[in-house]
């Protein structure tokens, strides 16, 4: 699968789905630890902070390359396949960023942002 994203210059790279989420991770990760001050790693075997992302998306099969390029590189996730559960688990597990789809099939990705910006300013990616 392939994605693009449009640069600060105004030029569109066309990349992997799976490069073009590891590249907005990295840059989520970075604007944590710049605005927060905490130290993040994504290393397990390192007694640092890890970064931990909450996943919201009602499609399988995109969940599932998500997690699995997190995965990979060793990041903690929490998933939920529906608004409401979305909203529970950025309650309970506060999580570091959420990769948001805005589709869902209960509550409109708009209104769980809405929701969350009532009493967190967590980095919220959409991912539509």
């Amino acid at each position: 699968m392939f994605a693009y994203r449009t640069s600060e210059d105004g030029t569109m790279k066309i990349r992997r789905r799976s490069e073009l989420m590891e590249e907005v991770i990295g840059e989520a990760v970075s604007r944590i630890r710049k605005t927060s001050g905490r130290k993040i790693t994504v290393h397990q075997e390192d007694e640092l902070l890890m970064v931990n992302i909450l996943v919201v998306e009602d499609d399988s099969a995109v969940r599932n390359l998500i997690t699995t390029t997190l995965e990979t590189h060793d990041y903690k996730y929490i998933k939920a396949a529906n608004g409401q559960t979305a909203l529970m688990e950025a309650s309970t597990h506060n999580p570091d960023i959420i990769l948001l789809n805005l589709g869902l099939p209960d509550i409109d990705g708009i209104e769980v942002i809405k929701r969350i910006r009532t009493w967190s300013q967590v980095p919220i990616i959409v991912i539509s």
